[in-house]
This record gives structure tokens, sequence and C-alpha cells, in this order.
């Protein structure tokens, strides 16, 4: 499974660069029994033997005070190998090794990717480079590089808390250890997440919606939200939102992902083009098994340079045992 795999994967890679990544806190999903955190969590730890601990509400409660506001009806689940990846550290750690047997361009903004007889063409201004094949993994802006494509820019907030100085017990509740990595599944759709204090960051906290919340943006709009120009459609429930008792708010950000059409990943060669290998979604923590996965297509094609069809049992051989269970959008079709 490609969770499981994302954890082995970033423990290698703190291993090989000589800083902590993975910082395994566990994590708490609560919402409807039946709900898509929830339930979907349950079925994936029934399927996969992932180990978990279902809490009533009323456990809930006990066990994690900062989430006694859940409805009544709604139940937990925790699981222990659950963490938060640091992704400025991380994008670090893997452009600084990948430099280390590859060349690393910096400053060079693609503009256009262009599919050519021999290969492909990335334009990044000044000069153009030409190709046999790429790797796309650009997030948001996916939908501009590669229009078509089935997916939509959207925006997401997201707030920091700072606890209030008074009480240093107080404070210590907000720490990762005793709040840790959540995600909160609300009635109508919409889902919290976030995490407590760690590494001098403050309390943590976003805002998910399903298909159909989030407006679709353009990437390259930069203006500021206001009113009128909001993240959400005009008919999504509203949501409001107060400070976790015991904090005020400290910084707010919004980030940009490409959403898919089942909010799942998106992995493999569009059109069934052999020049072109993608990905896209949302889901940083599992984002290097993805990468693994999008490496063992790409070497399909470079160790194989004649065979751009469905895989062989040698040729899928190449690719990670952890792409079982990720959507490839577009089969490899035969193209001998």
């Amino acid at each position: 499974m490609i969770t499981g795999h994302s954890c082995e994967l970033w423990r290698h890679l703190e291993k090989e660069w000589g800083e902590e990544l993975f910082v395994s806190s566990g994590g708490l999903l609560t919402g409807p029994r039946d709900g898509t955190i929830v339930g979907g969590t349950l079925r994936a730890a029934d399927q996969h033997g992932i180990e978990v601990e279902t809490l009533s509400s009323a456990e809930l409660r006990m066990r994690y005070p900062s989430h006694a506001a859940a409805p009544e009806e709604h139940i937990g689940v925790w699981e222990p190998s659950a963490g938060i990846v640091r992704p400025e550290a991380s994008a670090r750690a893997a452009v600084g090794l990948a430099g280390r047997n590859a060349g690393v361009l910096t400053g060079s903004q693609v503009s256009r990717v262009e599919v050519c007889s021999d290969g492909v063409e990335l334009v990044t201004g000044p000069r153009t480079l030409r190709v046999r094949q790429a790797v796309i993994t650009v997030g948001a802006w996916l939908t501009t590089l590669l229009p078509g494509l089935p997916l939509e820019t959207v925006r997401m907030p997201i707030s920091w808390f700072r606890p209030s100085a008074a009480g240093g017990e107080a404070k210590a509740d907000f720490d990762l250890d005793r709040f840790p990595v959540f995600m909160r599944e609300l009635d109508h759709g919409p889902v919290l997440w976030g995490n407590g204090r760690e590494n001098g960051h403050d309390v943590k906290l976003g805002l998910e919606y399903g298909r159909g919340g989030f407006r679709p943006m353009d990437p390259e709009d930069h203006r500021p939200v206001r009113r009128g120009r909001g993240l959400v459609g005009s008919r999504t429930p509203p949501v409001r939102l107060r400070a976790p008792a015991g904090t005020h708010p400290g910084a707010a950000a919004v980030c940009m992902y490409a959403r898919t059409p089942d909010d799942q990943f998106i992995i493999g060669r569009p059109g069934g083009d052999a020049r072109l290998v993608i990905a896209g979604g949302t889901g940083y923590p599992t984002a290097i098994a993805v990468a693994a996965v999008m490496t063992g297509v790409a070497l399909v094609y470079l160790r194989m340079p004649r065979t751009y069809g469905a895989l062989t049992a040698a040729q899928a051989a190449l690719v990670p045992k952890s792409s079982g269970g990720v959507r490839t959008e577009q089969p490899l079709q035969d193209a001998r």
C-alpha cells in the first residue's frame, strides 16, 4: 500500500540526508461512522492490515479534550503509525540528494511543455530543453502546462493559532504529543485538519471541501481573496470556525493544489503517450511513494524504449509494489 511505503521511504531519505523529516505522532480521524474519513479509514485498515483503534464519542472526549466539541454521534479512529512530514526540509533533502547524481536546474521556471516527434521540449525562458521523456509533477500548474487533463486548480485556506500566554500546562496541551495530527469530517462534508505545535511552529488548521466546494482558480492569479472573490462556490454550505479554546490567531495563508474528479491521485501517461509521465492530486505525505511509482513507470520506457504498451510481467517488476491501489489515468496503450 502506498501510504505504508511512504513511511519507509521517508525514513530512508532521513537516513541518507541526516535530518528528521517524518515526525511520528499518531493520527486521529473523527466523524460519522459511515463517513468518508472514518468509514474509509476503517475499510482501508481492514483491507491492508493497518493497526487502528476505534474510539466512542465518550472515549474521544476523555482521551483528547481538544476534540470534546465533536458531536455525540461521531466516533474516532486512532492510527498510531501516522505523523507529519516537514515539507520544506523534505524538499531540500530530495533536491540535495538528487543533485549528487543528476543535474539540478534552479531559477528555471518551465513556461511551456511541447510534445514533439522525438520527445518533449521544456521551455524555460531563455533556453529550451529537449528530452526523450518528461516526468511532470508541478502540482497546481498541471492544468496550465498540460491542458485537457481532468483537473481543477483550487485554493485551500490554512491558519496557525498561538496558545495564550497564561499557564504553561495549557500551552503543553497544544504540543504535538497531546494534540496530534487529525482530520475531522463535519456533518455536511467539509474536513477540518491540522496538528499541534512542533519544531517552533504554532497549531496548524486547514479546511478541505470535497468536489464542488472550493472554486476553481487560475494558478497565475495572485490577487488576494476578497469578498465576492471567495474560495468557495456560492452554493457551498458555510463553515464558521473559531480559534481553539486557549489560543489566538497567529497567521493565515492559502495553498493551491490540483483537484481530481474523485479527489484521489492521478498517475500515469496521459492518453497513453510514452513521452510523458504525470502525477497530480493532494497528499504531500505520500508524495515520496508516488515518486517511486512514477520512477518505475518511467524506467519501463527508458530500459525498453521500443515497448511503450501494456506492461509485461518483466516490465511490471520494475514498478514498486506500492503502486497497488493507485489509480492510473489513461492506462498504457500499445504503440509498437
